[in-house]
């Protein structure tokens, strides 16, 4: 059925799935004007925000499904539908959106102009960024401070009755009947003998009314109700009316006879309500005017303690129980499932992020800003007076889970402009007005569709709106102001490049098989001179025959040299570290690509100190770090052809020497250079300043991380269009 958790579905659903579709249509809207035909336009707005809008949808899903956590029947129900919601929204965006934009046509799709007032917005706000970065993470450090003080004011409330504002009727009507008449809550205290025909003693029976008249003087008590009651009642009645016959008893058969009065004149439903078949267990009825948990979990304290102390019921179970403190508990399972749900959630979030961008440091950047909101959430609430009901307390994994949508779709812009633009400042500022405008519309268009909400006069309902508005907004806060400032300062690996990664032997074999290539085709010119001569029947002078044998001889033994630096170089990375020759490893790479060298017209100058002491390293990586070094210079002289640094000579400069306790290594090429910014992000992992599909961006990462491991050092200097110096510097083994 119905309730008034899971009457929030259809709303929460629309807003959010209007909010996934105004990505797509902003994506759209930029792609469709240089696109030939809407099915290219398609393609290119899902290649973009295909993924990040999926991981969108999965992530609101664990902040959903993290409800159903809780204990309470009706939030469960809330998180199952809204689950199911939400993969009906995914299922759309991948058939039914698409089918749609292709039919509208490409020409009544114009571009929006960026210098509208929201453009404007966002180009102060990236200013702000990076003119202010510090001031903007102190102000938000103040806000979250803030919200945590708050948060020691909360209060966890499940009273139906504030529920409704003051103007309903049901609200007054409740109050009427508690000052007027008995209260509408009850409360069942349950007596137990643990004996058969334990209350067939008067001595027993008596402990009903002896308990009663401490009952009847707590607070919000109005009235309480016990067999006794009913029995001095019938003995009352059968004793024609006689004031001194209100009373229990004496003796147990009297009590006895008139229990069967009992029955004869109120009924066994009346006898079973208040007395158990077997005379063991008395149920005390306590109506109380309390709708509070708070009221209700102080009033069964102070009846636990009244019967624990009291001597006279010594040896009786006393069993607590009613709609009131049913009502009170809701509230303890509500802190405990909210604080479930909410840790799953962090948890599960930050699990995705860290497998999306295999980084623990992005998953807590990602994850800082959409925190934030849920601080600052609780902070209000409870600076506010705002209590945590049944529906309150569904905002804050709800939250968190449309809050991470956003930060998703930032992060996946930010690395594709992060790739393209070696500038950070100039990739956060393509990230923000890309992604910015789609950002604060879905913001909006969420906060338009919860509003609805706030006009109800269903408390829990109308506190909902609010509060979803009041997260939403500091959610945006938190993506447009916190998580640009920290992502300056952090690389973005996707799994996706991870699974792009190729060992370094393919990379090696790459840039030799041009080399190995030759000697065989010297090989098979030598086979094919010999077989033509024979097919034609032709002798083949003595001395053509031998100089073919000796060239054929003579490639062979360069190929055999080939493959044995290759396999040489291709043996495990992983191997015991032992003392190593760095002249030796330079010569044999070296001698691995001299052949390009030489057909680049590269003048290769090699300047290596002998004798040199070894150092303590693994022969192989340190051959990959010099092959990593030598090939870039190679690609940086192939790199300058047809600029104006091409008149300049290529020349490849080689020199180690020892210096103090430290032996060095440096690497010189005349090739195209870097400038200052791609200066900055050379060692990051797959950072690369080659057109797509031409560089992987591992070589100096993988490099750098090899000399850590060996306590070496690794320096890089480049001026753009003159060339790159790497110098390697290594401690002498003791």
């Amino acid at each position: 059925p119905l309730a008034m958790v899971t009457m929030i579905v259809p709303v929460f659903i629309m807003a959010v799935g209007t909010a996934y579709c105004i990505h797509i249509l902003s994506e759209y809207m930029r792609a469709a004007p240089g696109s030939r035909n809407q099915a290219e336009a398609i393609l290119e707005t899902y290649g973009r925000v295909g993924t990040p809008s999926f991981l969108a949808v999965l992530t609101t899903l664990i902040g959903l499904g993290s409800l159903y956590a809780n204990k309470m029947q009706a939030v469960r129900e809330f998180a199952l539908f809204s689950c199911f919601g939400m993969i009906s929204i995914l299922l759309l965006l991948f058939s039914l959106m698409p089918a749609l934009l292709s039919i509208v046509p490409l020409g009544r799709i114009t571009s929006r102009p960026e210098n509208d007032s929201l453009g404007g917005l966002l180009e102060r706000l990236v200013d702000l960024h990076l003119k202010n970065r510090k001031v903007t993470l102190l102000l938000m450090a103040l806000l979250a401070i803030a919200g945590l003080l708050g948060i020691f004011h909360l209060k966890v409330e499940t009273n139906p009755v504030e529920y409704f504002k003051e103007h309903t009727s049901v609200y007054f009507r409740f109050h009427d009947i508690y000052q007027g008449m008995a209260g509408s809550f009850p409360i069942n205290v349950v007596l137990d003998g643990m004996a058969p025909d334990y209350f067939e003693d008067p001595s027993h029976l008596k402990k009903i009314s002896e308990a009663q008249e401490f009952l009847d003087t707590l607070k919000g008590v109005d009235k309480t109700i016990s067999f006794a009651d009913y029995l001095k009642l019938v003995n009352y009645s059968t004793n024609r009316f006689q004031p001194e016959f209100y009373v229990l008893p004496k003796e147990p058969f009297e009590i006895r006879m008139l229990m069967n009065s009992y029955k004869t004149l109120l009924g066994q439903d009346m006898f079973s309500r208040f007395m158990s078949q077997d005379l063991s267990r008395s149920n005390l009825l306590l109506r109380t005017h309390l709708s509070s948990s708070r009221d209700f979990l102080e009033l069964r304290d102070r009846i636990r303690t009244y019967f624990r102390d009291a001597s006279a019921f010594k040896g009786l179970q006393i069993g607590i129980t009613g709609l009131g403190l049913v009502i009170a508990e809701s509230s303890h399972m509500l802190t405990i499932g909210q604080i479930k749900s909410l840790s799953l959630t962090l948890i599960l979030i930050f699990g995705v992020i860290f497998l999306l961008f295999m980084s623990v440091k992005v998953g807590f950047v990602a994850l800082f800003p959409n925190f934030l909101p849920i601080i600052l959430l609780f902070g209000i609430t409870g600076w506010a007076g705002f209590r945590l009901s049944v529906t309150t307390t569904l905002i804050a994994s709800i939250a968190i889970g449309l809050a991470v949508d956003d930060s998703i779709h930032y992060l996946f812009r930010y690395r594709l402009e992060f790739k393209r633009d070696p500038d950070r400042n100039m990739a956060l500022r393509k990230t923000l007005l890309s992604v910015g405008r789609p950002m604060i519309m879905t913001t909006v268009t969420l906060c338009a569709g919860f509003s609805v909400l706030i006009l109800s006069s269903f408390k829990p309902t109308s506190e909902f709106g609010i509060l979803m508005i009041i997260a939403l907004f500091t959610a945006l806060l938190g993506d447009i102001m916190i998580l640009p400032s920290l992502m300056l300062k952090v690389n973005l690996v996707t799994i996706w490049d991870l699974l792009k990664l190729v060992t370094i032997q393919d990379k090696v074999s790459d840039a030799v098989a041009h080399q190995l290539n030759q000697p065989l085709n010297a090989i098979k010119m030598g086979s094919d001179f010999i077989q033509m001569m024979i097919e034609r029947r032709e002798n083949i002078p003595e001395q053509t025959l031998s100089e073919v044998a000796a060239q054929i001889s003579e490639q062979v033994d360069r190929a055999s040299l080939i493959i044995h630096r290759l396999r040489e170089f291709g043996q495990r990375s992983d191997a015991a570290t032992a003392t190593t020759n760095v002249n030796e490893a330079v010569r044999d790479v070296l001698g691995l690509m001299e052949h390009q060298f030489a057909l680049q017209n590269t003048a290769v100058v090699l300047n290596l100190a002998e004798p040199l002491p070894p150092v303590r390293a693994n022969r192989n990586r340190l051959k990959q770090v010099i092959f990593n070094l030598l090939t870039n210079a190679w690609e940086a002289m192939e790199e300058k052809k047809g600029t104006p640094a091409a008149s300049q000579p290529n020349i490849l400069k080689i020199h180690s020497f020892r210096d103090n306790n430290r032996i060095w290594v440096s690497i010189s090429d005349t090739g195209s250079g870097m400038s200052g910014q791609e200066k900055e992000r050379v060692f990051e992992p797959f950072f690369t300043t080659k057109e797509k599909g031409e560089g992987r961006g591992l070589g100096l990462a993988i490099a750098l991380g090899i000399m850590r491991d060996y306590g070496g050092r690794i320096q890089l200097e480049s001026q753009k269009w003159k060339g790159t110096t790497v110098t390697l510097d290594f401690p002498l083994t003791s």
